[in-house]
Order: structure tokens, then sequence, then C-alpha cells
């Protein structure tokens, strides 16, 4: 059986690596919208990745979807880099542009992290401010695993 927490350091070090971090995570209830994994297994557990302040545009300017011309290109770089660090852990990603319907990002945050919502919408975090991003999220796992970190919420769960 693998230590869960190992799962969490090693996914933690491997988005850091792309200037990427973990930004939270939660075990999903049934009215949390999380799509199921693509066996039909319910996602036991989700992490969501992203970027504060510029951490993640040295690694991102070197990539070949910065340079290849095409329209949005953090969108394939996201879906590469974040879909590979989702495979290598038995998980699968989902990203805000997969709809319709589009996945409740904005619900999963406010879950997942301290982040307090203005009266324009717009989630705020108590320490990067409006710098920063979810890249992705759902990572989601069909086992449960311990989500620390910078979340306001430490969720221990078991196998």
């Amino acid at each position: 059986m693998t230590d869960p927490d190992d799962d969490y350091t090693r996914i933690r070090r491997r988005a850091g690596a792309l200037g990427l971090i973990m930004r939270g995570g939660f075990s999903p209830e049934a009215d949390d919208g999380v799509p199921p994994l693509p066996d039909g297994r319910p996602a036991r557990t989700v992490v969501l990745l992203g970027n504060t302040g510029e951490s993640m545009w040295p690694v991102f300017s070197r990539s070949p979807e910065a340079t290849d011309g095409r329209p949005h290109p953090l969108d394939p770089w996201s879906r590469r880099v974040i879909g590979d660090i989702a495979a290598r852990f038995d998980g699968s990603a989902c990203f805000p542009d997969d709809g319709p319907p589009w996945p409740p990002f904005v619900a999963w945050a406010k879950r997942a992290e301290a982040v307090t919502e203005s009266p324009i919408g717009i989630l705020v975090h108590p320490d990067y401010g409006l710098w920063h991003a979810w890249r992705a999220g759902p990572v989601r796992w069909g086992r449960n695993t311990t989500i620390s970190g910078s979340s306001r919420r430490c969720i221990w769960m078991r196998f």
C-alpha cells in the first residue's frame, strides 16, 4: 500500500518543479459536482493545482506551447503538464474549459482554500490577493489520501 503522505509530497514536488503549487483539496461529496474517474469510479480525493504570482512563467515560457503560435497557449500547457502529474499518480485532471457543462471551479476553490468572494464575485486569497489562478483541478483519485498544506482545510482521509 502506498503511503498517502508520500503521494502528496511527490505531487507537491512535481508541481513545484513546474512553477505550480497545491492550492488545496477536499474529499468530494455528491453535490460537489466532481466528475467520476475515466473508468467510472467516483473520485474520493480532489487536489486543486494552480499558480501564484509569476511562479510558473519561467517554465511555461520555455515550453513548446508558449512558442507554437496557437491561441491560448496556457491551456494546452496546463493540460499537458497537469495531465502528466495526474497520470503519474493514477488520477485524472479536470480543467475549467471542460464543458459544457462547465465544472464548478469557483465552488471547488471555496471548498479547498481560504478564499473570500468579493462583492463582484472575484475570489481573493489571504496571502496572494488577486495574483493567483487555478490551472486545473481536480486532480482526482479513486482512493483517499491526505490533503494539507496551503489549504485552510486539512482533511485526513483513510484507505
